[in-house]
């Protein structure tokens, strides 16, 4: 038996746990009983005392896995837990989840424990999609201190089902480990995920065909601001087959380069071979493009044809399952039968376009050193016009060729081609978030502020929020995205414009009202009552992801204050320039009164020209906001002549 074992890390542990036995199925120890908090992440709501797994084979070579899943619930917010899904793959009858079982520990008023059991008639099954399915089930009594567990067996039809092991979730977890008893004839690759601050104990006994790998007091990955995909932070193994032999000698090669990846996928007739396919004689669309002298016009027109035809039935992914023929007829399908589709009619156009795989942010990073083609979840349109590149999504109905889509700025992606294949690192390309506002306000002799808002967003942010108002509506709209919490700020008549040309801001206008605070001979005006500047984001004292803006980020605010004849500015707030050494973040303010007219005028500008901040240059980034913030919550005030 060859197996191979590639590990591409920046610390492993050579330390092993001293770990003492693991209680049985249906078993609680007092410690679990007791544990009141979880002593490495005090704010957890949940805690997993135990993540255990072992994978197997049978003599079919089927991949057969037993899992044991056990956890306390530690606070109100973490009584969720008591509802537990599970997915699983049966297409094809890949996979079939059995032995569901699980227990209910809780402990009464008087001290005693007590011990339910599932009942089997509480466990469902629901398909998701035409892949997945889920098994689910409510464990029953469940309050704060419970201890749940729960087993399962996955079995799969074959090892390609072997793809990754993670140790984190969002809650804490004690003790998470994996067990593999490899198939013979199996050679493969593993790749660890971890922070060099966890330890990792690696397991591989020489001449038994095993490997184990084991993690202790993992920290719970939440939400953050301004975050990648969870996904990238998990401490995780991933494992990826090149090639298996069987007992009668013969060999089944795996995907092991991206050569190898390409080929697959341009020979594959739910991906590279769908592109080639004949959607039928005398499209409409084509006629018309084909009398366009210029290449991007058909380009453009395309596009707009088919995220204006087609609906998106929510699926993502690279493979078109069932080709592309039915989506066409029917105007409705997957993200790939969509985007292959359009790439479909954009090489009938005579344009030089090909797929790319794509991972969306939200979807986790690529690694351009491993060729794992589950990395990817979407294929879009990758279309060269001279020396230009353009992106295109089918299911996003807003945003032009000229913009790459949102959702993949600051990624890689996989182009695949049969002459020039490679991987493409996609960015804004020079665009930015770029809003600015204009305020014109009147104090009245009531203390009560009255004004009109003018307010232009371009390149990315018009898209953000023009899509928001798409979908919210007017009303919810000012309800969600222009009022603010700490602040009486009214707003009414919102007029919006520029709706339908891309090459003018999304632009809007409104009235708004907001009132002041007496003190004696003194009047206090907020200033900061607008939520483009709005709450600090950055407020935990530690943080495990990297900041990700997206693009660059350009935001302006012009107030012009009109104050009564009989008041005058105590002072004005201070003409300041906050800026971080390496210049990545700066914020300026300048302020002005002229007392032939009594109006004040304050200019501010904030300016983030790096997209991306590491969780190193997290501490930096705090202080800088928490200065921006302090200097911003300043008020104006006001004193009677």
């Amino acid at each position: 038996m060859k197996t191979i074992l590639t590990l591409f890390i920046s610390f492993v542990s050579t330390l092993t746990f001293s770990q003492t036995s693991i209680p049985s199925y249906g078993q609680v120890t007092n410690e679990e009983i007791n544990l009141k908090e979880c002593s490495f992440d005090k704010s957890a709501n949940a805690i997993v005392l135990l993540d255990i797994a072992q994978s197997t084979y049978s003599e079919e070579y089927e991949l057969i896995t037993t899992r044991r899943i056990k956890l306390k619930i530690l606070k109100e917010a973490g009584l969720e837990y008591g509802n537990v899904t599970l997915y699983y793959q049966h297409k094809e009858d890949f996979e079939n989840l059995t032995d569901i079982q699980a227990i209910v520990h809780t402990i009464d008023d008087k001290g005693v424990p007590n011990s339910i059991e599932l009942d089997k008639k509480s466990i469902f099954k629901n398909r998701v999609n035409e892949i997945h399915s889920e098994v689910k089930f409510a464990l029953p009594n469940v309050k704060v201190g419970t201890i749940i567990e729960y087993s399962y067996v996955s079995k799969m039809k074959s090892w390609d089902g072997l793809n990754e092991w993670e140790f984190q979730r969002e809650i804490p977890t004690l003790y998470s480990k994996y067990d593999l008893n490899i198939l013979p004839g199996l050679v493969f690759q593993y790749k660890i995920h971890k922070n060099t601050a966890l330890p990792i104990d690696i397991q591989a006994p020489r001449n038994e065909g095993k490997i184990s790998y084991a993690m202790s007091n993992i920290p719970g990955l939440r939400e953050e601001p301004y975050m990648d995909a969870p996904k990238d932070y998990k401490q995780r193994v991933e494992f990826q087959i090149s090639e298996f032999t069987t007992s009668y000698g013969a060999k089944r090669k795996f995907t092991n380069t991206w050569a190898d990846l390409n080929r697959e996928m341009l020979s594959s007739p739910m991906l590279g071979r769908a592109i080639e396919k004949n959607l039928g004689k005398d499209i409409e669309i084509l006629k018309q493009v084909a009398i366009f002298p210029s290449e991007f016009d058909k380009m453009k027109a395309i596009h707009n044809y088919v995220r204006k035809s087609f609906t998106w039935n929510g699926r993502h992914g690279f493979y078109a399952i069932d080709g592309i023929k039915k989506a066409w007829d029917s105007k409705t399908g997957s993200a790939a039968e969509i985007n292959l589709t359009m790439l479909n009619l954009l090489r009938e156009a005579g344009l030089n376009a090909d797929p790319l795989l794509v991972s969306e942010r939200d979807n986790g990073k690529v690694s351009a050193d491993y060729p794992f083609a589950y990395q990817f979840n979407l294929v879009v349109a990758f279309v060269t016009i001279g020396d230009k590149k353009y992106v295109l999504d089918g299911t996003d109905k807003l945003t032009p060729p000229e913009l790459i889509p949102f959702n993949l700025v600051n990624t890689n992606a996989f182009l695949l081609s049969k002459k020039n294949s490679r991987m493409i690192q996609l960015n804004s390309q020079g665009k930015t978030w770029k809003t600015t506002l204009s305020i014109t306000c009147d104090l009245d002799e009531n203390g009560i502020v009255r004004g009109k808002a003018y307010e232009n967003n371009f390149d990315y942010v018009r898209y953000a929020k023009l899509s928001r108002y798409n979908r919210e509506g007017k009303t919810k709209y000012i309800e969600k995205y222009l009022l603010k919490e700490e602040t009486d700020l009214v707003v009414d008549s919102l007029v919006v414009t520029n709706l339908d040309t891309d090459s003018l801001p999304f632009h809007q206008e409104y009235n708004f009202t907001v009132s002041t605070t007496a003190n004696g001979n003194y009047r206090i005006l907020p200033l900061n009552i607008f939520p483009e500047f709005g709450k600090n984001p950055f407020v935990s004292d530690i943080r495990f992801t990297n900041i990700d803006f997206g693009t660059p980020i350009d935001q302006s605010l012009t107030q012009m204050i009109r104050i009564p004849a009989g008041m005058k500015p105590e002072a004005l707030p201070k003409n300041i320039t906050l800026i971080m050494p390496d210049k990545s973040i700066s914020l300026t303010r300048a302020s002005v009164y002229d007392d032939k007219i009594n109006t004040i005028v304050i200019r501010q500008r904030l300016e983030i020209a790096k997209p991306v901040f590491t969780s190193d240059e997290y501490a930096s980034v705090k202080e800088f906001f928490k200065k921006m913030m302090d200097m911003l919550r300043e008020p104006l005030v006001l004193k009677s002549k």
